[in-house]
């Protein structure tokens, strides 16, 4: 099956894969592996599974980076990217030194620019809220830029350079790298569809949250405050350990 999504994937990629080819292969990565985690045991099974799905998430990610934002940054540099500080050098995420973490942003929504577009509207509306600026954007970024997205592709590139060695590891400790990146991957599954739901809400006017910023920030508190704030942010920890697992290989 791997075999053949990988090759259909190189055969449909062009340059800069279209936003409607990135996200059918990239939700065929999620789904298929996650079903393929479901049926694989033993020392085999992360070998059966690494050469093409890691294969075809790298082709994802690559193609990520290849996309140019533009000039706008997808409507988010004056209002949003403008708010929230990157520590380790003290600048704005629109700042140009910064790109690669809105790009971190833009592929955990699978590079979407459709989705992005309409998320920004949200976040602009949460941010147009005098009590709450600089608070739910801060929390949203931190979580999704660093965590989530940056972490998964840290285990991703940390499974490729030992693709062939992982059978050195022990049955209990590949049984934990299965567990922990089928954790990740469920997460990343869960921030989509629930910024999928909260467009869907925000389009279909849902108790006004449209056009009433506290409305809209009591909706996101009410169902996505523990997503946003505690198990998303939680994915850093899962992934540590995967990579502590990976380094045990000699």
């Amino acid at each position: 099956m791997f075999e053949k999504l990988q090759k259909t994937l190189k055969e449909s990629m062009t340059e800069r894969l279209r936003n409607k080819h990135r996200s059918y292969w990239a939700k065929k990565v999620d789904s298929d592996l996650l079903a393929r985690y479901s049926q694989l045991e033993g020392g085999s099974a992360l070998n059966q599974l690494e050469s093409a799905v890691l294969k075809l998430t790298g082709a994802i990610v690559s193609a990520d980076k290849a996309e140019v934002e533009d000039e706008s940054q997808y409507g988010m540099n004056d209002e949003v990217f403008k708010e929230v500080i990157n520590e380790s050098n003290q600048k704005p995420l629109y700042d140009d030194s910064n790109r690669e973490l809105r790009r971190l942003f833009y592929s955990s929504l699978f590079y979407n620019k459709e989705k992005i577009k309409d998320f920004v509207e949200i976040l602009k509306k949460i941010e147009s809220d005098i009590k709450n600026k600089g608070t739910w954007i801060i929390d949203i970024m931190n979580a999704v830029i660093g965590p989530l997205q940056f972490n998964f592709e840290k285990v991703i590139n940390k499974l490729e350079e030992n693709q062939g060695n992982l059978e050195k590891l022990s049955l209990d400790d590949l049984r934990e790298i299965k567990s922990k990146l089928e954790e990740i991957q469920l997460q990343r599954l869960t921030w989509r569809k629930s910024v999928d739901a909260i467009i869907a809400a925000y389009k279909a006017k849902k108790e006004s949250i449209d056009s009433d910023s506290e409305k809209l920030i009591n909706h996101i508190s009410e169902g996505y405050k523990n997503l946003i704030t505690v198990k998303i942010p939680g994915m850093k920890g899962v992934s540590d350990k995967i990579l502590s697992l990976i380094d045990k290989i000699r």
